[in-house]
């Protein structure tokens, strides 16, 4: 948050927003990594609040696989 103390109504100044986000998903999976990441990404490229999310600010998702 930009201004924490602003998001918890401790200060009347600032703005509560964010700069960044960053999301992790982790999947267990015996299907091949690729057949994984093709699906993850056509997931984002389709997702209406990745594309609202991407422009306004730094947006980090990160698909971490594990067989």
């Amino acid at each position: 948050l930009v201004r924490a103390l602003r998001a918890a109504g401790a200060v009347e100044e600032g703005e509560p927003s964010l700069k960044s986000l960053v999301l992790k998903v982790y999947a267990g999976t015996a299907a091949p990594e690729a057949d994984l990441q093709a699906a993850w990404d056509a997931a984002l490229s389709r997702s209406p609040l990745v594309t609202t999310l991407r422009p306004v600010l730094d947006l980090r998702l990160e698909l971490r696989i594990s067989h």
